[in-house]
């Protein structure tokens, strides 16, 4: 869950074909009790992709 804790990031992807529904739930219970690292090398991370975001980004309505 490196993803998680190194990116806080809020997307998770599966291949429907590749990972059956025990081991998917798992993935999935464990992605969404994985908190984000709080260092300072991953929050200044976090901040620049929301940086590209706030530039490159139209905000949904």
């Amino acid at each position: 869950m490196l993803a998680r804790q190194h990116n806080d990031s809020n997307v998770l992807c599966l291949g429907g074909k590749i990972i059956g529904g025990a081991i998917a739930m798992e993935t999935v219970k464990t992605w969404m009790h994985t908190d984000p690292l709080t260092a300072e090398k991953y929050v200044r991370r976090v901040q620049k992709v929301k940086e590209i975001n706030a530039k490159h980004c139209v905000p949904v309505k």
